[in-house]
């Protein structure tokens, strides 16, 4: 059976769906290919400046992110939002942050006088509940990183943001060459699949037929013998 080819992909800035071998998203017109240029460390550069329309989120980590030092950072600083600082998203890494510091303070005070709840019961569950959100949240950081589906944020530097006309361009001979490519390999699978289930149906067939022709054979020799012994009837009718 033929593999699934994947022909469409999201564009990571406006969540398009765009077709699989188009370099320019339709509606946002992000240029795919510029994507493995762009670095967390410009992303973070532009969020201090407050240049947000630059800065894109993309699961693929760029180079200079290591995946394994951001899963040990959401493991062991997660809580006070360690990972988040390090990709530079610093409003989520200051929820987090604060929510873990209230958390510490309304456990401390349940420590010392276990009568608060009762007076300030709503507060007390006011506080904890958002760092209890934090803490699921955090959980699902864990297996998104591990499983390469964690959006980090990346940026272009100043100088390769430039709009060039032949690169934004969709190139249809190109796009046309690679589709026939994909469509010979793929009829070129079914015919060898098609083939290979010719070849097993064969081989069943012959398998059945070596199975059917001794019972074959012995009905011959069966009609044989009651042929012989209705000759020899007859020849001892005609004697008698």
């Amino acid at each position: 059976m033929a593999k699934k080819i994947k022909e469409f992909k999201r564009c990571p800035r406006c969540e398009t769906k765009t077709h699989i071998y188009q370099d320019k998203c339709p509606v946002c017109g992000l240029i795919y290919s510029r994507l493995s240029r762009a670095s967390n460390k410009e992303a973070k550069k532009a969020i201090k400046n407050g240049q947000l329309n630059k800065v894109i989120e993309d699961k693929t980590l760029p180079k200079d992110l290591n995946k394994w030092k951001l899963f040990f950072m959401s493991l062991f600083l997660g809580m006070f939002g360690g990972h988040y600082y390090y990709i530079g998203k610093y409003k989520t890494g200051i929820i987090y942050s604060v929510s873990t510091f209230v958390l510490m303070v309304a456990g401390a005070l349940a420590t010392n006088d276990g009568s608060i709840w009762q007076r300030a019961y709503f507060w007390m569950w006011l506080m904890i509940l958002p760092a209890s959100g934090c803490l699921v949240w955090l959980a699902v950081n864990w297996v998104q990183i591990l499983c390469n589906n964690f959006k980090v944020p990346v940026a272009l530097k100043e100088d390769e943001v430039v709009v060039d006309k032949t690169n934004t361009e969709v190139n249809s001979n190109e796009v046309l060459k690679i589709v026939e490519e994909v469509n010979k390999k793929v009829k070129k699978d079914e015919k060898a699949a098609q083939i290979k289930a010719e070849k097993e149906q064969k081989k069943a067939e012959k398998e059945k037929s070596k199975q059917e022709q001794p019972t074959q054979e012995k009905q011959e020799e069966t009609t044989e013998e009651t042929k012989q012994e209705s000759k020899n009837n007859k020849s001892k009718k005609v004697n008698k």
